[in-house]
């Protein structure tokens, strides 16, 4: 079994893999909570995309002190993945939207993808279906955008996404806020969506993140959303790097 650890600021996510073959999914976890997974599952292997850069390290030490050896490898620029990385500055780039494109390219091959990722910012990001990554666009993501309105304010209060219908036009301060930063942000999607389009007639929309199911189900056209985009990318690169 293999170990696919997508590690932000604060949480992780994991997906554990026998080949391509999804076993099991773990978010929202803690660092103590990691460990603990990797000491009961003892995989065959890890992959690790980290922001904080040393959670590699921390894995082979825990191995190393209960006896056993683990390969680790860590998702890097300089790493070879299975798609061609036509980014101009390669090591500015997030390895998340990296992996999420991969993900997005072994679940789609030879399409042309347009893969966003929405947690605190949301990402836009070209793969054409030669297999080649281009880039795209970085914009606020949907909590920061009602935390900016609230921080940078005096007035505005602080707002959590509506579960209910977002009306069109707010008929109060809270529903103003929620139609700017909800509609406007499925508007700035859509708005994407139908530019590419023009360029690549049958591409296929993706999108990953926190966000996303509340996302996707606003957004028309129909928006393929999957949660582990990341971690199957990650584990598609593991695969690319061992066999």
């Amino acid at each position: 079994m293999n170990l696919a650890i997508d590690r932000g600021n604060t949480f992780a996510k994991v997906g554990a893999f026998v080949g391509r073959e999804p076993r099991f999914y773990y978010e929202r976890l803690t660092d103590p909570d990691l460990f603990a997974l990797v000491r009961t599952l003892v995989p065959a292997r890890v992959i690790v995309s980290d922001v904080r850069g040393d959670m590699a390290a921390q894995l082979r030490q825990q191995a190393e002190a209960d006896g056993q050896r683990l390969p680790v490898l860590e998702m890097k620029p300089e790493l070879p993945v299975p798609l061609h990385n036509d980014y101009l500055t390669p090591h500015t780039l997030g390895m998340d939207r990296l992996a999420a494109a991969i993900g997005a390219a072994a679940l789609f091959p030879a399409t042309h993808l347009l893969v966003m990722d929405a947690g605190t910012c949301i990402t836009y990001d070209l793969v054409e279906a030669s297999g080649t990554f281009l880039g795209g666009s970085i914009a606020p993501g949907l909590k920061m955008r009602f935390k900016a309105m609230h921080h940078f304010t005096a007035r505005l209060p602080l707002l959590e996404p509506a579960p209910e219908p977002i009306a069109l036009t707010g008929r109060s301060t809270a529903e103003a806020m929620q139609s700017g930063a909800v509609l406007g942000l499925v508007a700035e999607i859509e708005g994407f969506i139908a530019h590419y389009q023009q360029l690549y007639p049958n591409l296929q929309p993706i999108i990953t993140g926190g966000d996303a199911p509340y996302l996707a189900k606003r957004a028309k056209p129909a928006i393929f959303a999957s949660q582990t985009l990341v971690v199957q990318g990650l584990n598609e690169v593991l695969l690319f790097n061992t066999n």
